[in-house]
Formats: C-alpha cells, structure tokens, sequence
C-alpha cells in the first residue's frame, strides 16, 4: 500500500455513527442486535482497547474495524427490506461499508507490517553491533589472557 487515503472513510464516519444512532433506537432490532451494537459502541469510544487510542493511526483503526464488523454484521441479519431501509436512508450500500472495513483491515495490516519490519531491521542492525562488541572483547580478552601467560613463563 503505497499512500493511505483516509478521506474517503473520514467522511463517511458521521453518516455511519448516525446510522448506527437510528439502528440503535429502532424497533427492527433484536436486544441480541442492540447488544452487539451497543458493545461495538463502547468499544470505539473506550480508552481501554486492543490497540491504544494514542497509537497514531492504528489505535483509530483498530475501533473503526471493530465498528464496522458489528455493523456489517447486524445489518447482513436483517430483512432484505429493513437493510434497504436504513442504507438508503444514508445513502449507503453494505457493498461501501464492506469496502471500507476491508480498506481498515488492508491499512492496519500494511502499518503493523511495517512496523514490525522496521522493528526487525533494527534488532537485526543491533544484534550485528552486539555480535562485532562480543567478538571485539574476545578478542581483547584473549589477548590478555595471552599476554598474562607469557608474563608468567618469564
């Protein structure tokens, strides 16, 4: 992934918490729905997440996923009819809300990947310095043992 793009998914994130809002408050749902509706609410705006709002990016991420999930989710369980309703209430299709969770995924994948490459790049450039230190103070210690031992034999 060369570039995020966030601004297509930004702008729609009011007219997904509005949809969610009228979800909520409708009597279409179950009280299993409004559970898992209410639960993936209180997941977004908890501070207590799987990846930390302070985490640049990845932290909003991980909530927009989440959001987006139960959303797909509960709306695939619905009457072909009672979808319809909501989505075209917003001027939504489950097919953009499915792509913008697959766009959260794709991004959260592509920035923990490099995240851990560079992660690996660096233990691997540490390791090499650690391996040279080690090697260096062998080296020096040899030397030293070697000199100890011929003082000895003097």
């Amino acid at each position: 992934m060369a570039k995020l793009d966030l601004s297509p998914v930004v702008k729609r994130l009011s007219v997904y918490s509005k949809l969610i809002y009228d979800m909520f408050n409708s009597l279409n749902l179950t009280r299993r729905q409004k559970i898992l509706l209410g639960a993936g609410l209180a997941y977004m705006i908890s501070p207590i997440d799987l990846v930390p709002g302070f985490i640049p990016v990845l932290g909003q991420l991980d909530d927009l996923i989440i959001t987006l999930t139960v959303l797909v989710k509960i709306l695939k369980e619905l009457s072909s009819e009672d979808r319809k309703s909501y989505l075209d209430k917003f001027e939504l299709t489950l097919e953009t809300i499915e792509a913008d969770l697959q766009w959260a995924k794709r991004a959260a994948y592509d920035i923990t990947g490099r995240a851990f490459n560079s992660a690996g790049r660096a233990f691997n450039s540490g390791s090499k310095m650690t391996y040279k230190l080690a090697a260096w103070g062998a080296s020096a210690a040899a030397k030293g043992a070697a000199n100890f031992v011929m003082s000895r034999k003097k």
